[in-house]
């Protein structure tokens, strides 16, 4: 099915492309503050942070976004560190990928 038949784009205003590894990052972050989500709400959090960067230059604007998955399925991938560094190098989170990530 093409896509136009799933999504009428007359209501997209804007289009955010995010990296794999930014949403690796945006997953380790959420994490470290106590939610364990998966790499669709990584995509998603990334994605609404980078949006209101570039347009909310006074601090006025307050976006909401959908978190779309939790992270249980993500333990042996986006969660385990030989994974990400394997793929993205060492320095991905910006910490040692010999550190356990969840802990902190």
């Amino acid at each position: 099915m093409p896509l136009g038949e799933l999504l009428d784009e007359s209501f997209v205003d804007d289009v955010v492309w995010v990296e794999e590894s930014d949403t690796v990052r945006s997953c380790h972050r959420l994490a470290r503050t106590g939610f364990l989500f998966g790499g669709s709400t990584g995509t998603v959090v990334s994605g609404a942070a980078t949006w209101l960067n570039r347009h909310d230059h006074h601090g006025e604007l307050t976006a909401v976004a959908l978190a779309p998955d939790l992270g249980e399925r993500y333990l042996d991938t986006v969660y385990q560190s030989n994974w990400f560094s394997d793929l993205y190098g060492e320095d991905v989170l910006g910490v040692s990928c010999q550190e356990n990530l969840l802990t902190h």
